[in-house]
């Protein structure tokens, strides 16, 4: 089990000014945020405090969230990202020799 990390107030009042919405609708966040909602959502299970009542609430509404994503964005959106880390993992790798 994991334990989530504690972060600090500026950083989460920086957060209150952007909303979920936000970064759907941004070009450099949408793709990540629909692949980070799906491993979210798949392993949440494993983090400490996630059977809290708030967390299970805040769990519902974002699985609302994403289960009104089409499978199909869902898909582009794994396959940008996957794609944009094994690149940038062989311009590391190439990088380095």
């Amino acid at each position: 089990m994991y334990l989530p990390q504690e972060l600090a107030p500026e950083v989460l009042e920086a957060a209150e000014k952007i909303t979920l919405r936000d970064l759907l609708e941004s070009p450099a966040y949408q793709a990540w945020l629909m692949s980070a909602l799906g491993n979210a959502h798949r392993f949440r299970l494993l983090f400490k405090g996630s059977d809290s009542h708030l967390d299970e609430y805040t769990q519902f509404r974002t699985d609302r969230v994403f289960s009104a994503i089409t499978s199909e964005q869902k898909q582009l959106s794994y396959e940008a990202t996957n794609e944009i880390i094994r690149n940038n993992k062989m311009d590391r790798i190439n990088a380095n020799r």
